[in-house]
């Protein structure tokens, strides 16, 4: 889990800072932009990947998380009951780094359950809108523009900024207080605003986001991503109100000027709903928008051809895993190879498991002198009454400078005449590939 997490975090980041860098450097087109969100967002959660030649990329592990299984990892084949022999097992901190963020996102996903239901109660049971002037409107607007979306007006008490809210059963919130001061050009202006939300997805698309920034909440990459994917939707809808509306950018601006006036007691819009004021800190961005003059990209198809490429094999394509898939089997095959040659030594044939050793593990030590070693160490703890894997590490260096591929596995393990012992196994894969004993060492708990 945290390897996948870590796989998720990676590759979302990167798209990410890919699409900011084209907003911010306005690359490829709005519409090609809302998309380039979406695939990001994408990255941060679809564990998806399309399979790769990876024979290149070895997985060799590294020396940090080699501490984790052994502080000292012997070569030579001598037995040992020191206790200064290995080092104590460290604290699992990526457990704890797992249970810290799994933590953190059902918090903040019982956070949006919550407010969407308090945001259900306070607007989802408020009777619809009967004014025909509005309605009719609003019918006018949908059928200029295309939009065939059915949705509800609302007309609410409160001084809130006119918002679009909810995903299956869309309501339009007005505040009736502003809407009955506005004339029959602002509201198309503010209707029209609101209806470019609802034709380009943007509610679903801001679902999407706020669920990246709870699963990601640790990541500032999904926040950036959340906030800058707002501020588009916000000048986006600007720009087509704009463009289909009787009004000029100043009219336009002094509309939104006299909507937040009337809003400035509660100037937050309800929680998974799209407004016409989404923050005030973006209110200044969209005022320079209107002013300046739209500029298109040098290189549109090029560059939005480009970007999605990117985003796509950086969301999709091995290996940000596949070093960590590999080394994985390498661990995996090296703890196959212990089990019978474990199973030699607890069998008292000592003899038989000097011979199914390295030539690291020979070199080191004579048969007798380990059948002698092993005997004197092994026999008074009795049988074997229960082994337990606790940690693997793979390695190319060991501690004392000898170089291999190295498995170095801890096991939690329990005999007739002692309760509790740490075995220390490290495995040697040979030119053969096969892997085979080049250390062992067993001390008490």
């Amino acid at each position: 889990m945290t390897d996948l997490l870590l796989d998720l975090t990676l590759r979302g980041s990167l798209a990410s800072a890919l699409v900011l860098g084209a907003a911010r450097w306005k690359l490829i087109p709005v519409s090609a932009l809302r998309i380039a969100f979406l695939l990001a967002a994408l990255a941060f959660l679809l564990p998806i990947r399309i399979p790769v030649d990876s024979t290149a990329l070895v997985a060799l592990g590294s020396q940090e998380e080699a501490g984790s299984a052994i502080a000292s990892a012997p070569t030579t084949a001598l037995p040992s009951t020191d206790r200064a022999a290995t080092a104590e097992q460290p604290v699992d901190w990526a457990s704890w780094l797992l249970g810290v963020w799994a933590t953190g996102a059902v918090v903040g996903l019982l956070r949006i359950a919550a407010s969407s239901v308090a945001v259900h109660r306070r607007y989802g049971r408020l009777p619809l809108c009967t004014d025909s002037a509005t309605l009719e409107l609003l019918e006018h607007l949908k059928q200029r523009t295309g939009i065939h979306i059915p949705f509800g007006v609302v007309l609410v008490d409160e001084p809130i900024a006119p918002a679009l809210w909810g995903v299956l059963r869309p309501r339009l919130l007005l505040p009736r207080r502003s809407w009955d001061r506005l004339d029959s050009t602002q509201r198309e202006a503010v209707l029209l605003h609101e209806l470019s939300h609802a034709r380009s997805g943007d509610l679903i698309a801001r679902w999407l986001l706020s669920l990246v920034g709870t699963i990601h909440w640790f990541n500032p990459f999904a926040h950036w991503l959340r906030r800058a994917q707002a501020d588009l939707q916000e000048v986006a809808a600007d720009a087509y109100a704009l463009g289909r509306s009787r009004t000029s950018p100043q009219f336009y601006a002094e509309t939104l000027l006299t909507v937040i006036r009337d809003c400035a007691e509660s100037p937050r819009p309800p929680s998974a709903a799209v407004s016409i004021l989404e923050s005030p800190r973006s209110f200044q961005t969209r005022i320079e928008a209107m002013k300046s003059k739209p500029t298109s990209p040098r290189h549109p198809v090029l560059a939005t051809v480009t970007t999605f490429a990117a985003i796509t094999a950086i969301a999709l394509f091995q290996p940000f895993v596949t070093v960590r898939a590999d080394e994985a089997a390498e661990k995996q095959a090296a703890v196959d190879a212990m089990m019978p040659w474990l199973q030699l030594c607890d069998e008292g044939e000592y003899g038989e498991s000097y011979d199914e050793a390295s030539k690291a593990f020979k070199a080191a030590v004579t048969r007798e002198h380990w059948i002698a070693s092993a005997e004197g160490v092994r026999k008074p703890l009795g049988k074997l009454k229960s082994r337990e894997l606790r940690s693997t590490a793979l390695m190319t260096n060991l501690p004392n400078g000898t170089k291999g591929t190295y498995v170095v596995a801890q096991f939690k393990s329990s005999f007739a005449n002692l309760a509790a012992a740490t075995e220390t196994v490290t495995f040697e894969k040979e030119t053969d590939n096969q892997w085979r004993a080049a250390g062992y060492y067993i001390r008490p708990n």
